[in-house]
């Protein structure tokens, strides 16, 4: 009917007058140009943007070691282009550096401090060592920044190990020639200790006096050391106990000399049934040997060695073969 197209031709018109008029705010919507947000506080960029009529958005916010906390690293839309008002703009806020608690390192040995400092996010920097009476060696003494300490991420952290316990040397005395007082008493007074005292003749030195020591003189022995003594009981008495018996033959000992610088006392003594025979008595350097003392005796007989008076061994010899 005539009604019903004049009502639809009405209806047409005001939808397309709507559109037009839709199409015509939009495009008179006016245009902000957006600002440059970075560095800038948060507070005053959102309000920057917000008096321009944009939307402000905080898309996240992480760790930065070029802006201080609250700053802003990076907006969407670059600075300087044209948005219509009620555009969101969104922006990366900074917390600022990350900071880390020093791990405690103290006691630890420097492969597991590396591996603190590692998994912490800190550096490992100079070792450095020193002794300690208290700390065992190669363990950490002390570092630097000290435990619990906040450091930025990637800071260096030093320490220090223990070398343990210092050493001090001192050059050995001569003794020899001294009585058994004056070997002590020049012995401790050089930081040494007074080791075993023996007694053994001898035909060079006096009875009472030290006819050998246990360290070569001259060298540098650790203080605190123990040095044993021989001291003469005088020349060895002729009896006719001391003597093995009726000689049947001759043979030869080998002893081959320790590596070991300075004078080394060689002594050989018979080992009879009820008694002992010194035989050979001499001092020697590692260049003498092997040593090779003819010995006169009888039958199989038992021969003890001793370097520095320290035993050294036994050889059983067979003068009858």
């Amino acid at each position: 009917s005539i009604l019903a197209v004049v009502a639809a031709l009405a209806l047409t018109l005001v939808i397309a007058f709507a559109a037009i008029s839709f199409i015509k705010d939009y495009l008179t919507v006016p245009e902000v140009e957006v600002p440059d947000l970075s560095g800038v506080d948060e507070i005053i960029a959102q309000d920057t943007i917000e008096n321009l009529g944009l939307e402000f958005i905080v898309k996240d916010r992480i760790h930065s070691t070029e802006f201080v906390e609250g700053q802003i690293m990076s907006q969407n839309i670059r600075a300087g282009e044209k948005l219509k008002e009620g555009f969101p703009i969104e922006v990366i806020v900074s917390l600022g550096e990350k900071m880390i608690k020093v791990p405690d390192l103290v006691h630890k040995y420097s492969n597991e401090a590396l591996v603190l400092l590692n998994e912490s996010g800190l550096q490992g920097g100079e070792i450095t060592y020193e002794f300690s009476e208290t700390i065992p060696w190669g363990l950490v003494i002390r570092q630097n920044p000290e435990p619990n300490l906040l450091v930025r991420e990637g800071d260096i952290v030093t320490y220090v190990l223990s070398k343990g316990q210092e050493v001090e040397y001192a050059l050995m005395p001569n003794v020899v020639g001294e009585s058994v007082a004056e070997a002590e008493r020049i012995l401790l007074s050089k930081g040494f200790a007074v080791g075993d005292v023996s007694y053994r003749s001898s035909d060079e030195y006096e009875k009472d006096i030290v006819s050998y020591q246990s360290y070569p003189v001259g060298t540098e022995v650790e203080k605190g050391t123990a040095v044993s003594v021989i001291v003469s009981t005088g020349p060895e008495e002729a009896t006719e106990t001391t003597e093995p018996g009726p000689i049947s033959g001759r043979a030869q000992l080998t002893i081959e000399l320790p590596d070991q610088e300075g004078m080394l006392s060689v002594s050989v003594e018979r080992v009879l049934e009820d008694q002992r025979q010194v035989v050979y008595q001499q001092s020697h350097t590692k260049e003498d040997g092997p040593l090779k003392i003819i010995l006169e005796g009888f039958g199989v007989q038992k021969f003890e060695i001793f370097i520095n008076s320290e035993y050294y061994g036994v050889q059983e010899i067979d003068f009858g073969s």
